[in-house]
């Protein structure tokens, strides 16, 4: 005797799985398809995550706009406005990118300290910068930079 609930929980899942396969043969035939990459849950796969760096020191929101402003040459009230020229709009990214990832304050409150900017605008530049930082060389100086003053000057470099 069959388990009836089993067996047509296995015959649709069968039956999805076939929907899938054609449905990436079909797009291998469409030109310039790339298939995404899998997602992988690792902490399903690995139950002990690989260690994550952490410093010794905290920096504060305020020091870090310091650092960025002293670096860009700019002022607090530049760094904070809701102005979008290139040089002001990378200099804040920056800012909130080391913000989210230096400090351990929430994107609100990151978001709050920039001048009143919404959490999903600190998530967008924290992308932003995150994604051009392996192709722009003199991206990753400034930020390089940037972080090595803020080691200095808690005495950690």
């Amino acid at each position: 005797m069959t388990d009836k609930p089993t067996s047509l929980l296995a015959e649709a899942h069968k039956a999805a799985k076939a929907r899938q396969a054609r449905i990436e043969e079909a797009a291998k035939r469409v030109p310039g398809y790339v298939p995404k990459p899998t997602f992988v849950n690792r902490a399903a796969v690995d139950p002990h995550p690989l260690p994550v760096p952490v410093l010794d020191v905290t920096f504060s929101i305020r020091e870090i706009q310091r650092e960025v402003t002293d670096h860009f040459g700019m002022t607090f009230a530049d760094l904070v406005a809701r102005r979008r020229d290139k040089k002001t709009t990378r200099s804040r990214q920056i800012a909130l990118y080391l913000s989210k990832k230096l400090t351990v304050q929430s994107l609100p409150e990151i978001g709050r300290r920039f001048g009143g900017f919404d959490h999903t605008t600190v998530l967008h530049a924290n992308k932003r910068i995150a994604a051009k930082l392996p192709f722009d060389s003199e991206l990753a100086k400034d930020v390089a930079t940037i972080e090595a003053k803020l080691l200095a000057s808690k005495g950690g470099a």
